[in-house]
């Protein structure tokens, strides 16, 4: 190559160079993150009514366990059964169990219903908007929230010994207790959250040490 063009390249090279390590000098400390951040306003449908609402303002003061499930998906509806027999004697004024059907249509789920015995409330998550808002990945997935509206644990998959396990979390939650922080729950909502922030909120409370940086 001409002379001339090596030595622009060697020149760039030099600078680039330069730069890099005048760069790997420079040391910046991370933007804390505040210890509670906004969920977005959830928008499901009701089966049986047609009405669209938010379960964490309508059932606000209450316990809520949110099963996202899909008929095709053969471990949610053995989990549902499961919740079924769990919290079937539970008192609706403190404790909602809400079987959230994921982008299916309501002649699916109705059939779901009548073919499984389905007793469960039953509302529609038509475009995944909701299973969007926790980060929900996998079938099945529950979410626990607290009086407060706080998610304060999410199960994904059916895991074994789920009825004692989370009639034990569900009980400590009636009681007014808290559940151990979990960093997967923080990272999951922070993630799947971290770009929307535009409506109504609900409060996600969470240690900010369990949030990724």
């Amino acid at each position: 190559k001409p002379e001339s063009e090596m030595g622009s390249n060697e020149q760039l090279m030099t600078t680039d160079q330069s730069g890099r390590e005048q760069d790997s000098t420079v040391t910046t400390e991370p933007e804390p993150i505040d210890d509670e951040f906004e969920l977005p306003k959830l928008q499901i449908q009701d089966l049986s009514g047609g009405e669209f609402y938010d379960p964490l303002e309508t059932h606000k003061g209450k316990v809520i366990v949110l099963d996202f499930w899909a008929s095709w998906c053969a471990p949610c509806l053995e989990e549902m059964q499961i919740l079924q027999d769990t919290f079937g004697e539970y008192d609706d004024n403190e404790f909602q169990l809400i079987a959230v059907n994921t982008e299916e249509s309501r002649t699916v789920v109705e059939k779901a219903i009548e073919l499984h015995q389905i007793e469960s409330r039953v509302v529609l998550d038509l475009e995944g908007s909701a299973a969007a808002v926790f980060g929900v990945e996998a079938l099945p997935t529950l979410v626990l929230i607290d009086q407060t509206g706080t998610v304060q644990r999410v199960h994904v998959g059916l895991e074994p010994g789920l009825s004692e396990m989370i009639r034990g979390e569900v009980d400590r939650l009636l009681k007014g207790g808290e559940l151990t922080p979990d960093a997967d729950v923080a990272s999951r909502l922070f993630l799947a959250n971290m770009k929307s922030s535009s409506g109504e909120m609900v409060a996600l409370k969470v240690p900010a040490e369990s949030l990724p940086s």
